[in-house]
């Protein structure tokens, strides 16, 4: 008999790299997989069980475990693994990896909460500006510290100091996750019984359960009111079963008009027969890395699609990711009517309810497909055949908050580690899956033309230098005006993309010429027209439009720059009435926004559509035939060697929404560099001549794919202590380099402010490293 462990090894969702031991109480048991709650320090936390020590270590008080969260494992070896390799590559602490990979809101933890205290005197007043409005604001009951100091916009380290004077109080609270599951009583048929005749409606409810087997109470009360004296009787009697049971909350229906036909695979072109054919040898082989380079408009997603089919004949699962889920409905609509219930959506924008539903149904194999953002990569989905990454260009596959990843890179990992193909797609394909499929790492896939021989759609320049927009506060070109109303005229659409929200970028003092930034963030707070806000779009923070100037009182002030607001009012104004204008972008496009604005617009009840870059992102709407860019070169500005790659990213997929349907497609970019080499690619159709220009840049200038980067940054509410601690840890790493005698094939530079100065509250620095060997700055790191 296997003698029970006494001890468990766990790790917690901080930055905290070491694994912690604690004693099981007798007769208690905690397998690897399972959460437990834990004290740490003060407070009580939730931590995953990684291990069991034969032995804890001897010199260290073993504090017991307080509680076990879980009845099963919720997640099992192969994640572990994953998330194992992850912590090691992205540098960050297993238990952070643990908790993003797993649904959140499921943990309990101890939370600091704040309450009044002594009084302050009338002194305390004078030197503590914000106390007042603290002391404000508890009055109305007690608050976490975190929501008090962001009422206050004020940093922890001030109400601790509170704290001390004993103004205020901070206990710790134990709360639990807001990821609940949840359950309806249920009343289930067990066996025929004899009821009173003195109660014909128990009679009447016992034979509707017993025809529908199982019905819930609620649906109980709606037909036969007040039920509960009847329920208990019947109970009694031995004819039904009362019983909580789980129901799984469906969010599909929030994200997209899901359709009641079904979904029936096209005749392939010759161009997806090898490509279908290779993908599915490699799910059957298990193994392969594919890159499907694919013009817009050439059928990837089909591709998919048969290559899925193929892996749930099989029994296997699939998991695709897409840049964001709530972007891309008709993609998402798409896999529903072709794998009907089969489907399983994870994003950022369920509630953590679903979520938590969603995990549950794909880790007890009842959904086989998964369909999500960079966080699906992570889904437990057993026998694991294929994953796909759509759009592997994009750059919100990488997670730039902690813990940091990429999921494109976890795909070629997950796949290795479970024997899956996996196929990453794109019209535009990153630089750096270039070089690898150059180097053979991919078995490259060409589809160079479009479903039914369509063709791509005709691109123009227009030259804004010469061709510039009439009026003081225009942004469309008398080029661009003219071809739009032609494309409403015929009957057609049209889509505007502009690479910019709300209705201008900043406001401008006409008297002295400054521009009201936001008090956290060294960014220019946007003017929203629609709620008469200013917004900071990292922080959130918000305020009415100033009525005078914060340096020098004058009471004049013009907007600057156009956003989809302003263009949506131009275009009003140059279109006229009768014609219907949608827009597209994170303030118009949330929930059952996004359904109706993108539904209008396919059912052609909208002739044209503004937006930001969610207009680029997995739309086929055939009668789109007309696409204007406007601000092209807005993204070549931009301080970072992808400026370029990019810029012609989004223009070629913004490019390719035009001439999908019977009609051509023709494509105007308003731009004052037409002679840049984007422009000048995207306007000759030559994406190979950009990436030889492009990788011959990279080259030179020690770039990926032809070396590697990492950036530390540091950040502090102070800006002094910011810059010390850069310089300290600049002063470290030089030494650290010198002693590997890596200081020719290493680079250093900064400490410099990073592009953003400051951001939350928080001062900036950031320091780079550049290597050609990433063994090498994996050590320094």
């Amino acid at each position: 008999m296997k003698e029970e462990c006494k001890w468990v090894e766990v790790v917690v969702p901080l930055p905290f790299r070491k694994r912690l031991t604690y004693a099981l109480p007798d007769g208690l048991s905690a397998p690897v997989g399972v959460r437990v709650l834990v004290p740490l320090g003060p407070r009580r936390l939730t931590a995953y069980v990684v291990g069991h020590p034969s032995d804890p270590p001897p010199e260290v008080k073993i504090r017991p475990v307080l509680d076990i969260l879980d009845q099963q494992p919720i997640f099992g070896p192969d994640l572990l693994e994953l998330c194992q390799w992850a912590s090691r590559y992205y540098h960050e602490s297993l238990g952070e990896m643990l908790s993003t990979a797993l649904p959140g809101g499921i943990n309990q933890k101890d939370t600091r909460m704040v309450s009044l205290g002594d009084p302050p005197s009338a002194e305390a007043f004078a030197g503590e500006s914000q106390l007042e409005d603290a002391l404000s604001l508890l009055a109305g009951g007690d608050q976490r510290i975190q929501s008090l100091c962001k009422a206050l916009n004020c940093g922890v380290r001030q109400v601790l100091r509170w704290e001390k004077n004993g103004w205020i109080r901070v206990n710790y609270a134990l709360q639990k996750g807001a990821a609940k599951a949840k359950t309806s009583l249920t009343a289930t048929f067990t066996a025929p019984v004899e009821t009173s005749k003195r109660a014909p409606k128990d009679k009447r409810i016992l034979e509707f359960v017993q025809a529908s087997e199982s019905v819930a109470v609620a649906e109980l009360r709606k037909r036969f009111g007040q039920v509960r004296g009847n329920l208990k009787r019947l109970e009694e009697l031995g004819g039904i079963q009362l019983e909580e049971r789980r129901i799984m909350r469906d969010p599909s229906g929030m994200l997209f008009s899901v359709g009641s036909e079904p979904d029936v695979p096209p005749p392939l072109t010759p161009e997806q027969v090898p490509a279908v054919a290779a993908i599915e040898a490699g799910v059957r082989g298990g193994e392969g890395r594919f890159l499907l380079h694919g013009v817009t408009g050439s059928g990837k997603t089909e591709v998919y699609l048969r290559a899925i089919a193929t892996a749930l004949e099989m029994g296997k699962g699939s998991i695709v990711l897409v840049p964001e889920i709530a972007l891309t409905p008709q993609l998402a609509g798409r896999f529903q009517r072709r794998f009907g219930s089969s489907i399983a959506l994870l994003h950022s924008g369920l509630k953590p309810g679903e979520k938590l539903d969603q995990w549950t149904e794909i880790a007890e194999g009842r959904r086989r497909v998964v369909v999500g953002a960079r966080s699906a990569i992570f889904a437990p989905v057993s026998n694991l055949g294929l994953i796909v990454v759509d759009e592997e260009h994009e750059a919100s596959f990488k997670q730039e908050n902690k813990p940091r990843y990429h999921a494109r890179d976890l795909a070629m990992v997950r796949g290795a580690q479970e024997g899956a193909a996996v196929v990453v797609g794109s019209a535009t394909p990153s630089m750096e899956t270039l070089a690898n499929g150059e180097k053979g790492r991919f078995q490259v896939l060409r589809m160079e033309s479009r479903v039914l021989d369509r063709p791509l759609p005709q691109v123009d320049l227009v030259d804004l230098r010469t061709e510039r927009p009439k009026g003081k506060h225009r942004t469309v070109s008398p080029k661009l005006a003219e071809a739009l109303k032609e494309t409403v005229e015929k009957g057609q659409q049209a889509v505007l993309f502009i690479n910019r929200r709300g209705f201008s970028s900043c406001m401008v003092c006409m008297d002295c010429g400054h521009v009201e930034e936001c008090p956290s963030c060294s960014i220019s707070l946007s003017y929203t027209q629609r709620y008469e806000q200013m917004r900071c779009h990292y922080c959130g923070y918000r305020q009415p439009p100033p009525k005078s100037c914060s340096q020098c009182k004058g009471t004049s002030f013009e907007a600057s720059g156009a956003g989809t607001e302003r263009i949506e009012g131009e275009l009003r104004a140059l279109l006229g009435p009768e014609v219907t204008i949608g827009r597209l972008d994170r303030d118009t496009a949330s929930g059952k926004g996004l359904i109706e604005v993108l539904d209008g617009f396919r059912e052609r009840k909208t002739q044209v559509l503004i937006g930001t870059q969610m207009v680029a992102k997995g739309h086929d709407f055939p009668g789109v035939t007309l696409v204007g860019v406007l601000h092209a070169d807005q993204g070549l500005r931009f301080p970072e060697f992808r400026a370029a790659e990019r810029t012609h990213q989004l223009i070629t997929q913004v490019a390719g929404r035009a001439g999908r349907g019977t009609e051509p497609g023709r494509v105007l970019i308003q731009t004052y560099s037409p002679e840049h080499y984007v422009m000048q690619a995207i306007l000759k159709e030559d994406p190979e001549g950009f990436v030889r220009r492009e990788m011959v840049e990279r080259q030179e200038f020690g770039y990926p794919p032809f070396a590697h980067l990492a950036v530390v940054l540091i950040q502090h509410e102070d800006g002094e202590v910011a810059l010390k601690k850069a310089q300290r840890i600049q002063g470290f790493l030089e030494r650290v380099v010198e002693q590997m005698e890596a200081t020719r094939s290493l680079y250093l530079f900064g400490p410099v402010f990073a592009p953003i100065q400051r951001l939350k509250n928080k001062t900036r620095l950031q320091i780079l490293l550049k290597s050609s060997e990433r063994s090498l700055l994996h050590r320094v790191l």
